[in-house]
C-alpha cells in the first residue's frame, strides 16, 4: 500500500496562484472582496448572518 503525503492547503494554494497568475481573476477576486467588505459596513452584520443561516 502506498502512501501519500498530500498538504491539505494543495488546492487552496492553486486556487490562490492561479488566481495571482490571470490579472482578470485577480482583479475580480479582489472586486468581490471590497464588495463583501463594503456591504457588511453598511449592514448590520448580525441582521446580515440571521438572513444568511
Amino acid at each position: 500500500m502506498k502512501k501519500t503525503n498530500k498538504q491539505p492547503y494543495h488546492f487552496w494554494q492553486w486556487l490562490i496562484l492561479s488566481i495571482a497568475r490571470i490579472k482578470r481573476l485577480y482583479f475580480l477576486a479582489w472586486g468581490i472582496v471590497i464588495l463583501l467588505i463594503i456591504t457588511l459596513y453598511k449592514t448590520d452584520i448580525g441582521a446580515f448572518f440571521n438572513k444568511v443561516w
